[in-house]
Order: structure tokens, then C-alpha cells, then sequence
């Protein structure tokens, strides 16, 4: 199965009410999430131990601050893998509270599509869509779901899943923790 499939997977089985449930996307792909850190700017970092990446987060963050950092990292981790290229990134709370600026890199991109169901994607630039009412449902930003492109929007751009499919789960044989679907 491909990487973009098993995430798509994990994405529906820990989707509800029209929330995904992002700490068990990530972990049931393998990731670890640790709460390690107090910092006045730093939301999130994404470190690699054992070739096993590993997301700090700050202490301090929001609950809707936790969950937009943590899309953003495993957003990056998931280019990263696709590239098999590793390095350690961070997220501080500038890039968060302007995000819109950076929407169409495929970070943004990709965050908010791990972060927010599709059915919510079709919706975001619907003049009548409450973005704040859904912010405070999801544990989002109102920042980070206005920043949302439905793929079909984006020219040039595939789907953002499949584009994922270049690796053929790259964590084969790389990655001692089991995925979970």
C-alpha cells in the first residue's frame, strides 16, 4: 500500500463528526509525540531518533495551537519522506499567525489536508461556510482553515495523497514501528 492510501486510511478511521483525530494519525503511522518543551516563540519541532521521527511540542501551545503544529510537522515529515531526505524543522508562532501568507506551498497544503476532512475542504471558500465556528469544533485555527485550498482550486497540482504515492511506503525496512490501521 502506498504512503498517500495509508494516510488517507488513517485519516478516515480516526475522523469523526467531521474532526480528525491528528495525535492518532500520527502515532498509528508510527510517529512519536512528546511534550518536552516551554518556549515563548517555538510551537513544535521535528526531530528524527533511531531514523523514527519524533514531534516536540511546546507546553504552552493551544489546544488549536498543538494541532496546526502538529499537521505542519507531519505535513513536513511526509515531503520529507517522500524525498528521503531528513532533516529536523520547526514551527514558531509567526508562521502560524500567518500562515495564509505561505498557503500555496505544499507544506501548507499538505497540513491542512492531514488536518481537515475533505467534505470541510469543498466548504472553506463557501461564502456561508462559519470558519470560526469550525476552528472551535476541531481544535483548529481560524487561520490555519482559511488557509485551505480544495485541491481542484490549485492548477497544476495533484492530488495531494497521490503525489505521496511516489514512495512506495518508504518506511519499509526503515521504520521499527508498525502502522496501525
Amino acid at each position: 500500500m502506498s504512503t498517500g492510501e495509508t494516510i488517507s486510511k488513517l485519516i478516515d478511521k480516526h475522523t469523526k463528526d467531521d474532526v480528525v483525530d491528528l495525535h492518532a494519525v500520527v502515532t498509528g503511522y508510527g510517529g512519536t509525540i512528546v511534550h518536552d518543551f516551554s518556549d515563548a516563540t517555538l510551537r513544535g519541532a521535528l526531530t528524527y531518533e533511531d531514523d523514527e521521527p519524533v514531534f516536540h511540542l511546546n507546553k504552552k501551545n493551544t489546544k488549536s495551537e498543538e494541532k496546526c503544529t502538529l499537521a505542519l510537522l507531519f505535513a513536513k515529515y511526509l515531503i520529507q519522506l517522500g524525498t528521503l531526505t531528513f532533516r529536523e524543522h520547526k514551527v514558531d508562532a509567526f508562521l502560524l499567525q500567518d500562515i495564509r501568507q505561505y498557503r500555496e506551498s505544499p507544506q501548507i497544503m499538505l497540513a491542512t489536508h492531514l488536518a481537515i476532512p475533505v467534505n470541510i475542504i469543498t466548504k472553506v471558500n463557501d461564502i456561508t461556510f462559519n470558519s470560526s465556528a469550525y476552528a472551535l469544533k476541531a481544535d483548529l485555527t481560524t487561520y490555519f482553515i482559511n488557509s485551505t485550498f480544495n485541491v481542484s482550486q490549485v492548477s497544476g497540482l495533484l492530488c495531494l495523497f497521490n503525489h505521496l504515492n511516489i514512495v512506495n511506503d518508504g518506511r519499509s525496512g526503515r521504520m521499527r514501528k508498525p502502522i496501525s490501521l
